[in-house]
């Protein structure tokens, strides 16, 4: 059982690094997804005052020093992140949210050294019970970032991108896998899905609709 929650977690390290690795240096306009809110300078740890937020001393040390936090509820990721977090409103049946990740933009570093911009990042991941190797993994950022290899598609209504990547049980990918990406009121999108069991293309665009939907 451990071996299968350490495949998933690792499967989902990968792509949230790829995804994440794609972010340009600076917001720019591309083909496939519309233009961005305007920049915003991250919020330093001077700046922001974690308590209340029922955080123990060694979380609040990790967010000021590294930016980094993981969290259950959706209200204290949104009060951290500094921007509405949102969840979907339609999940397939049989997936179970696991905790929100928070990665602060430029956290720790000298004021000189923080980005120009915005790049904090949220994600969740929802494991299916009867296949813990199946799962769905949402991020969430002010800050325009691609999704890699994605072709033009329409997400919802919105201008976004559609990858999909065969599976290679070889390498530790048992099932394909499809990431949709799109931006909305200043929020961009990534949206990641092992297709197995029950989830497949049309139940992640159903997910993906839902996402911010109350």
């Amino acid at each position: 059982m451990k071996s299968k929650y350490l495949c998933l977690a690792i499967t989902f390290l990968a792509l949230s690094l790829a995804l994440t690795s794609c972010a340009p240096e600076e917001p720019e306009v591309s083909a496939t997804t519309s233009v961005s809110s305007p920049e915003t300078s991250p919020t330093s740890p001077e700046e922001t005052s974690y308590a209340g937020l029922g955080l123990t001393e060694e979380e609040i040390r990790m967010l000021e020093e590294r930016g980094v936090a993981n969290v259950d509820s959706v209200e204290v990721a949104s009060k951290i992140a500094g921007f509405e977090v949102v969840v979907p409103a339609y999940v397939p049946e049989g997936f179970s949210p696991g905790k929100f990740s928070i990665s602060i933009s430029g956290a720790g570093l000298p004021e000189s050294m923080k980005p120009k911009f915005n790049n904090t990042k949220v994600q969740q991941t929802y494991t299916y019970q009867e296949d813990k190797k199946v799962g769905i993994l949402l991020i969430q950022s002010p800050h325009k970032f691609g999704i890699g290899h994605g072709e033009p598609a329409e997400i919802c209504g919105q201008t976004g991108e559609k990858a999909f990547t065969k599976a290679d049980p070889d390498n530790g990918q048992p099932y394909d896998t499809v990431t949709l990406g799109w931006e909305k009121d200043g929020i961009t999108y990534a949206l990641t899905g092992m297709l197995g069991g029950t989830l497949d293309e049309a139940e992640m665009e159903k997910i993906a609709c839902s996402i911010g939907v109350e």
